[in-house]
């Protein structure tokens, strides 16, 4: 081109100021022409993006990369021998050699067959013909192994609805991120696999996963994404404020408190005894109607009477009704019975203390972080944390105490700041006027350490058991 153009007076050749791209900031860009070049060094991904970013005229320049940019510690001040080869068969052995990505055939030279057999296959029929003895099992394998990764994956992008309203939606991202990503995958495969009935508003992940499977294997299983559940579900609540967490905990714990008594259970068994004699009359009145309907369809000495006969079908059909009537309210009485039973009541309370401890769980985990930032609030009532290892445990465990009533029981947080101006005050606020709330709130005070109470004598217990907000 300009170097071998005629110009004027018998001149050839010119040179024109022009602008060159690396092929990295050439990526994306389209040119009507393009002119790339190639070295023995270059690599073919580089080269493919110079040739491809034309539309309508591409010429590809090789050369040596020495020939292009000499290096200094190859001397180019002295003699050289010829090259061996030229620089077009230098490239193109550079770009053979160049294998940084290699074609899908030969990283799995079966994947075809796997992507066919995941295409003609339900999952259960690739499970069965993976245990088999089949010369077909390895390819199966690998595509039950794919079949389940893409239901994981479908299952992240859409998750079942019952399961945001215990683990909540995806987090933005960290830890929470990770474990809320394994739960619901893990889910979502078992759940394809086994297909469970869940049980509402079971415990631990039985509400999600149904009952705990007998089969082994199958548990196995089972275990794998119930922890996963259980691990989210605990992040979840994490995630929530000590106000929420409060507020549920105590919801809970009057559910517990409000358990059924006698008496609930001897007006069970009087609505059962009314039940029982009810079905037995309708039972009595369907065996009248249906006698006195044989009677007046093949009377003795007569021809049937159709009026009478008519009559007689219609009663039989109330009484039938009246019947099935009486034998529903008979069952719903007989349930509500069995389900005051102590078993029964119990099998009841068992989802309630396990969300309860799940919610305690939570706060004890706000509860630490409160304790390694101690807030101003905690200074005031106890002085600074000392940095001595043998004080730090006493000066904890006064902490534990008093934050731990304060989020479990005023659902406030180190962000609400201080309660009082003072003492105790400022970490919990001053004694409630509520007699029992007070009592309670002097409970909790006999597990602070009695060097953080000065007014308090050793004998109110300064080896008092744990802290427990019952």
């Amino acid at each position: 081109e300009y170097l071998t153009r005629p110009l004027e007076r018998g001149i050839a050749g010119a040179l024109a100021h022009s602008y060159a791209l690396t092929t990295h900031a050439a990526q994306g860009d389209t040119y009507d022409a393009a002119r790339p070049i190639a070295t023995d060094a270059s690599s073919s991904k580089s080269i493919y993006v110079g040739v491809t970013r034309a539309t309508h005229d591409v010429r590809l320049y090789v050369v040596f990369q020495d020939d292009l940019s000499p290096s200094p510690s190859a001397h180019p001040e002295m003699p050289r021998l010829a090259p061996e080869t030229n620089a077009l068969a230098a490239v193109i052995t550079q770009i053979k050699d160049d294998r940084d990505e290699l074609l899908a055939t030969e990283i799995d030279p079966f994947a075809a067959q796997v992507a066919a057999m995941a295409r003609s296959h339900n999952l259960a029929q690739l499970e069965a013909l993976a245990a088999s003895t089949s010369l077909a099992a390895p390819i199966a394998a690998q595509a039950r192994d794919q079949a389940l990764d893409t239901i994981a994956r479908t299952a992240r992008l859409h998750p079942d609805a019952d399961l945001l309203p215990r683990i909540g939606p995806r987090p933005t991202g960290g830890v929470d991120r990770r474990l809320w990503d394994e739960a619901v995958g893990q889910a979502g495969v078992y759940r394809a696999r086994y297909a469970p009935t869940p049980v509402p508003n079971g415990s631990w992940v039985t509400w999600a996963l149904g009952p705990v499977p007998d089969d082994s294997a199958q548990r196995a299983d089972y275990s794998l994404a119930g922890g996963a559940l259980a691990k989210a579900e605990r992040a979840a609540l994490r995630r929530r404020s000590p106000g929420d967490l409060a507020a549920q905990r105590a919801d809970l714990r009057r559910v517990l408190a409000t358990g059924p008594g006698q008496a609930d259970r001897d007006d069970a068994a009087r609505r059962l005894a009314q039940a029982s004699a009810a079905r037995d009359q309708a039972s009595a009145a369907q065996t009248q109607a249906t006698w006195a309907l044989d009677s007046v369809e093949h009377p003795k000495l007569r021809r049937p009477n159709a009026a009478r006969v008519a009559t007689a079908q219609r009663q039989l059909a109330q009484t039938e009704t009246l019947l099935n009537q009486a034998i529903d309210s008979h069952r719903v009485a007989t349930e509500q019975v069995a389900a005051l039973e102590p078993h029964a009541v119990m099998a009841a309370r068992e989802p309630v203390e396990w969300r309860l401890k799940l919610i305690d769980d939570a706060i004890a985990d706000h509860v630490d972080e409160a304790i390694a930032s101690p807030a101003a609030y905690l200074v005031t009532a106890l002085g600074p944390r000392s940095d001595n290892p043998t004080q730090r445990p006493r000066w904890d465990k006064a902490a534990r105490c008093l934050e731990t009533w304060r989020q479990a029981e005023l659902g406030l947080g180190p962000d609400d700041g201080p309660l009082g101006t003072s003492g105790l005050d400022a970490a919990i606020g001053p004694v409630p006027d509520d007699s029992t709330e007070a009592l309670r709130r002097s409970m909790v005070l006999r597990n602070v350490p009695v060097e953080f109470l000065p007014h308090r004598t050793i004998e109110l217990g300064i080896d008092a058991p744990g802290l427990s907000l019952d």
